[in-house]
């Protein structure tokens, strides 16, 4: 089975050691943002008037994957049509990506391990069991950014990685004036993409803003 947007975001983000490169709170926009990519790709929502909707009269697979199956199924049942922002940041849950992750898992594409910190709170990591495959993907993107033709999915997961601030840390070989020519063009036509850029923005601005209170305060 081909992995949807968001898995490859959560496999490509996970450092040697099988934890994420990326905070928590921006994985999880990142993720729902792929989500909503995965959803546009497979023609099963779109924009209207600016908030996403669902298309009507068409229907999901029967072997549709889980999370995409249960994400349709809040679009489909809110009470109106939504900005992306506010799915980006009502639906971000860092349950899902462990969701998504346990089915990785199930498939026998990554070996999970437990952890306890500080003896208390369980954590988990999760490294591919192919260690060539973030290698190849990470290579098959390279050539895009150095001019390959791109393809609509990814073209959407290019966009989710540059927005995501991962761009640096996976393309920091490729020449640095291409590739953000080359992401700036991909990531400035995908809503998905300027969704989550928003909502990471808004969310260090309010953190921020929220630090600086407090040291003001003292």
């Amino acid at each position: 089975m081909e992995l949807n947007v968001a898995e490859n975001i959560l496999l490509i983000s996970r450092n040697p050691q099988g934890k994420s490169i990326l905070s928590s709170d921006r994985e999880s926009y990142v993720v729902v943002g792929a989500l909503l990519a995965q959803l546009e790709l497979d023609g099963l929502i779109g924009l209207v008037d600016e908030r996403v909707s669902a298309v009507p009269d068409v229907t999901e697979p029967a072997d549709y994957h889980p999370a995409l199956r249960s994400f349709l199924a809040r679009i489909r049942d809110e009470s109106r049509n939504r900005k992306p922002k506010w799915w980006v940041r009502k639906a971000a849950d860092k349950d899902l990506n462990e969701q998504l992750l346990s089915g990785l898992a199930e498939r026998g594409l990554v070996n999970v391990a437990s952890h306890r910190m500080l003896g208390l709170f369980s954590s988990h990591t999760w490294t591919p069991r192919d260690p060539l495959i973030v290698p190849s993907l990470v290579k098959e993107l390279t050539t895009v950014l150095e001019g390959a033709e791109c393809d609509d999915r990814t073209a959407a997961l290019l966009s989710l990685i540059y927005t995501g601030g991962l761009s640096d840390l996976l393309f920091g070989h490729v020449d640095y004036d291409a590739r953000e020519a080359r992401f700036n063009g991909l990531a400035g036509h995908r809503w998905t993409a300027v969704a989550v850029y928003d909502a990471i923005m808004n969310a260090e601005a309010f953190n921020s803003g929220v630090i600086v209170g407090a040291a003001t305060s003292v």
